[in-house]
């Protein structure tokens, strides 16, 4: 199975938009973004690819912004 890491500017953010999600059914995970970055300490939510673009939708309805999206090598 592959993972996507939907890429949000802060830990908050992550932790929040895992809520979201928890609350509409779909398992995901609060993943810190592998890699040094100019922006700093970048946090993902791990989702099955299955569940990538109903994610992106619910977390884009709540306001979640998402900077980047990561496929996983597992």
């Amino acid at each position: 199975m592959k993972y996507i890491q939907l890429v949000t500017s802060t830990v908050t953010y992550a932790n929040k938009g895992r809520d979201v999600l928890k609350q509409n059914g779909i398992k995901s995970d609060v993943k810190k973004v592998q890699g040094a970055t100019a922006a700093g300490c970048l946090f993902g939510i791990v989702v099955s690819e299955n569940d990538t673009e109903r994610a992106k939708a619910l977390l884009s309805d709540d306001g979640i912004k998402i900077v980047a999206v990561k496929e996983l090598k597992v």
